[in-house]
C-alpha cells in the first residue's frame, strides 16, 4: 500500500471515530439543560415500573424552554414474568411535574398527538415568538 494511499486510511478511521465519539447517544440532542429533565423524566417513570433498573428508553425528545419544557419518547420495561413488554410511548410535562405511559393504542395516539402540539408549541415560541396566530 503507497503512503498517501494508508494515511488516507488513516485519516478516515480517525474521523469516523470522532463521528462516533461525537455522535448524541439514543438519538437525543441535548439543548441547554436538556441532560436534567431527561432525568428527571426517566426518574419519574423508572419509579412506577416494577423493575425500574429494566427500563430502556427510546427516541426521546425536548420541547420547550424554561420550566414549561415536555419530554416525549417510548420506553420498554420488564413485567411481572421477567418479558420485556415492547416500546410505549410516553410524555412528561416538567411544570406539572407528571406522565403519562401508553397502556394501549389509544392513548398512544393521544400521547402521539399532545407530542405534536408540544413541537409546534416549541417552534412558534422559537420562529415567531410575537405572533399571535402562531398560538393554538
Amino acid at each position: 500500500m503507497s503512503r498517501p494511499v494508508f494515511l488516507g486510511a488513516v485519516g478516515m478511521f480517525m474521523l469516523a471515530g470522532l463521528i462516533t465519539f461525537f455522535w448524541p447517544a439514543d438519538g437525543i440532542w441535548f439543548a441547554s439543560g436538556s441532560r436534567e429533565i431527561l432525568d428527571d423524566a426517566r426518574a419519574a417513570i423508572q419509579a412506577t415500573l416494577r423493575d425500574p433498573s429494566s427500563a430502556l428508553f427510546y427516541d426521546e425528545l425536548v420541547f420547550g424552554k424554561g420550566k414549561s419544557r415536555t419530554v416525549c419518547g417510548n420506553v420498554n420495561a420488564r413485567n411481572g414474568f421477567g418479558g420485556y413488554t415492547g416500546k410505549s410511548a410516553f410524555i412528561y410535562r416538567e411544570r406539572l411535574r407528571a406522565f403519562k405511559i401508553a397502556s394501549n393504542s389509544g392513548e398512544a395516539d393521544s400521547i402521539v398527538e399532545a407530542c405534536k402540539f408540544a413541537e409546534l408549541d416549541a417552534l412558534c415560541d422559537r420562529e415567531r415568538p410575537n405572533d399571535p396566530t402562531c398560538k393554538r
